[in-house]
């Protein structure tokens, strides 16, 4: 991302987690690179290597998420950030 300035880049990123918290997956991918390799850790299906494999992901990730952080009930539970 050559010739973004900090804080182009901390409003991009801002931009990125309020979209995954929105589960607004169109919003997440425009934040993102089209030759992107994006790699959630610990993700069961590894990282994706293209905007459709994203959208992939970001879509399972919004019905899946709360599997893999226990005792969290809902997305809305106090103190649950998209991060």
């Amino acid at each position: 991302m050559a010739g973004v300035t900090k804080s182009q880049f901390d409003s991009l990123i801002d931009r990125h987690f309020q979209y995954e918290a929105e589960d607004d997956v169109d919003g997440v991918l425009s934040t993102l690179v089209d030759d992107l390799t994006h790699d959630l850790v610990g993700w069961p299906d590894g990282a994706s290597c293209d905007k459709q494999m994203a959208r992939a992901l970001y879509q399972d990730f919004a019905r899946t998420a709360l599997a893999f952080m226990p005792g969290m009930e809902s997305a809305e539970a106090e103190g649950f950030q998209c991060i």
